[in-house]
């Protein structure tokens, strides 16, 4: 009789137990191909310092111009437009046109 209740209770613990793991496989597996596919892309760079696109074109091989704009929303050296939309593939040699502001115009 006690035979019975374990195997009872063996059995009630596997289907919970690999769907545990089939979820938990899937949230891994998700979260992996989200990265890999967002890996070759260009991000968005409104609001990042000069100093970091500058790094970050160095990493992929980007060749960066910077213009320098009056922008009343956008704190000065601050990144406020840019050339390629995010999201667009890198390749080597991309020639990237970085808009950053000089601040608020004094008239």
């Amino acid at each position: 009789m006690e035979q019975q209740q374990l195997s009872k209770k063996k059995t009630r613990l596997r289907p919970r137990f690999f769907s545990m793991v089939l979820i938990i496989m899937i949230m891994i597996l998700s979260v992996y191909f989200v990265w890999y596919r967002n890996q070759n892309r260009l991000p968005n760079l409104h609001g990042w310092a000069s100093t970091d696109v500058l790094a970050f074109a160095e990493d992929n091989n980007i060749e960066v111009v910077f213009e320098f704009v009056y922008s009343d929303t956008v704190a000065p050296t601050l990144v406020s437009n840019q050339g390629v939309q995010p999201g667009t593939m890198m390749y080597d040699d991309l020639f990237l046109m970085v808009e950053i502001s000089k601040g608020v115009q004094v008239r």
